[in-house]
């Protein structure tokens, strides 16, 4: 009797602890990713309970996001549950399942659903006891399938507010160097250009009072080139500013390809996006596509060019297109007179997505962005 006992504390103790170390779950993942939940919930049961196998799917019944992770025997026993869960569809109670596996490798198996009608995933486990699922079996995997779930919503919360923590740091890096855009427009606005407009002024009433003909055509000369230097000085301005971004990205792209820098071919602009951009993915997908651009009015020698504009995957792709020469993109280096290239690229990344450039030599580049949408709606 006394060694009945005995061995009845030792078990009600294992129990226990095996509840405690289950309890402590949410506490014990909090910050990790949510894959990294679902492991450790997964490595934690094969250990506490005697199984063959052991699936945690965890989902994020808002986000939709899944997460799986599997131990165990899983070549034997994976495809099976899978196939049971295809079938009946997701459990709404603990299902048990009286033989899964083969001749060589069978045992007996439980899937006990994470949240209301199995919205936040499932818990599959199998064993080869003949006694599998005990009363105690099922607690602790009920026990796990719980605390999972908590520790899961945890990370998806705390992975999303990094995100969005992420993307406002993204924000403010791409505000400041807008507004640092602006305040070296507004400088050469008010003092190169200003200085350049007095020069221009002075050599003209110096050319009225010049009676050598030599030395009137040299100041006409220097009158010229500094007409021409602010000219490109109010181009620089217009780039720089991008004050039709305030009526919208299209109407940007359209006032720079008719404005002062127009392109000596004729360029197309489609887009198909629902809404607006945010400013700060709009002034990204202007500046990507005044660089690609400035590079068909330079170096593409071409007779045609395209922008277009779609919504996809969570965000805003912008493509350029021309039917120019192109260039070699195989040896891994730009091309002479694309140096825009890595501006883009780089600029892209700082918002938080990614460049490609597609060329040959004779047929023509495509320049392709994409800059996630806040929210990725």
């Amino acid at each position: 009797m006394v060694t009945d006992a005995n061995t009845e504390v030792r078990r009600l103790r294992a129990v226990l602890r095996d509840l405690v170390a289950l309890s402590g779950i949410p506490g014990a993942w909090v910050g990790r990713e949510p894959l990294t939940v679902a492991e450790g919930v997964a490595d934690t049961l094969m250990g506490l309970v005697q199984l063959k196998f052991v699936a945690v799917r965890l989902r994020d019944p808002d986000a939709g996001d899944t997460v799986e992770a599997m131990r165990g025997d899983a070549r034997t026993f994976a495809a099976q549950l899978r196939a049971h869960l295809s079938q009946s569809g997701p459990p709404s109670r603990t299902e048990l399942i009286a033989h899964v596996g083969g001749s060589t490798a069978s045992g007996r198996g439980v899937v006990i659903p994470v949240g209301v009608n199995a919205d936040g995933g499932v818990v599959a486990a199998v064993s080869d006891r003949t006694d599998f699922p005990s009363e105690v079996d099922l607690l602790l995997l009920h026990l796990a399938a719980n605390q999972a779930a908590t520790a899961f919503q945890n990370a998806c919360l705390i992975h999303e507010r990094e995100r969005a923590e992420e993307e406002l740091r993204r924000i403010q890096r791409l505000r400041v160097t807008e507004q640092e855009r602006r305040r070296i427009a507004r400088e050469i606005h008010d003092d190169a250009l200003q200085s350049l407009g007095a020069v221009a002024l002075r050599l003209s009433l110096l050319a009225e009072h010049l009676t050598s003909e030599e030395h009137r055509r040299s100041v006409a000369l220097l009158l010229d080139l500094t007409r021409q230097s602010a000219e490109r000085l109010r181009t620089l301005v217009f780039d720089l500013r991008a004050d039709a971004l305030d009526r919208g990205l299209v109407y940007a792209l359209r006032s720079y390809v008719e404005g002062p820098t127009s392109l000596p071919v004729p360029c197309r602009i489609d887009s198909r996006f629902r809404t607006e951009p945010p400013v700060p993915v709009s002034v990204v997908l202007y500046r990507v596509a005044q660089e690609a651009l400035t590079n068909v009015r330079k170096h593409a020698q071409a007779s045609s060019a395209r922008v277009l504009l779609d919504e996809t995957r969570g965000g805003i792709r912008l493509r350029v297109v021309d039917d120019g020469g192109g260039f070699d993109l195989s040896t891994g280096a730009e091309a002479p007179g694309h140096l825009g290239l890595a501006p883009m690229r780089e600029r892209a990344e700082l918002a938080g997505g990614r460049l490609s450039v597609k060329t040959a030599p004779g047929h023509g580049t495509t320049v392709e962005v994409w800059v996630p949408l806040p929210g990725g709606r």
